[in-house]
């Protein structure tokens, strides 16, 4: 398991609202779920650690509501455990430079005030990016979102008319410049000058996946 994300944390948001997820131990256990549904016996082997270590942790997530435990319905007399939450975002380590594009952005906007509704998302995600926290999980939601809303609208006579509408829609949103790589399997590039950071290009990035 790749995990690796010590003095970190992870924010989700589950029934209880929202829960802020610190231990390395339960962070790993999130990202074994996001997977797919495994038992603890599955969980132990995967992160290779004891079983009465995992308890207490999955006991914690399950109180907050982030997971939840249900019966294999292959087997009754296994348990399973899935996720129950939604990933929002997570710990990085924080960018002077997307800070550094974010208040010259603000000052160019100065003079034109227009602008700073249209460029609103942009500037939070760069802003948020900056100070050592990546809401990439969101940006791809957003995108989800955003795409099913528009989904009927854009459906053309074929996959490769419906992927070129898309496209088009796109690029007069203004977020970048997509170009389509292949169609089998679909591949596309997302292009923006304007990315500062390796943080800010994931973030849209993600925004462009949810949203194809």
């Amino acid at each position: 398991m790749g995990c690796d994300l010590s003095n970190g944390f992870e924010i989700y948001h589950a029934e209880n609202g929202l829960i802020h997820i610190s231990s390395d131990i339960q962070i790993g256990i999130l990202k074994e779920l996001s997977e797919c549904d495994k038992s603890l016996t599955e969980l132990s082997k995967v992160m290779n650690k004891a079983q009465s270590t995992l308890s207490a942790h999955i006991s914690r997530l399950l109180s907050d509501g982030v997971i939840r435990i249900y019966d294999d319905p292959a087997d009754s007399r296994k348990r399973m455990y899935s996720l129950n939450a939604v990933r929002l975002a997570y710990y990085k380590k924080p960018d002077s430079s997307s800070l550094d594009s974010l208040s010259d952005s603000v000052s160019e906007m100065a003079s034109d005030p227009s602008r700073v509704r249209d460029c609103m998302l942009r500037m939070i995600f760069m802003g948020l990016d900056g100070i050592g926290l990546s809401v990439e999980p969101i940006g791809c939601t957003l995108g989800k979102m955003y795409g099913r809303s528009i989904s009927g609208a854009l459906k053309g006579g074929s996959i490769e008319e419906t992927v070129i509408r898309a496209r088009d829609h796109y690029a007069k949103m203004e977020m970048a410049e997509m170009n389509i790589f292949s169609m089998n399997p679909l591949t596309v590039i997302v292009k923006d000058d304007n990315m500062p950071s390796d943080g800010s290009v994931r973030t849209f990035g993600s925004f462009a996946s949810g949203y194809l």
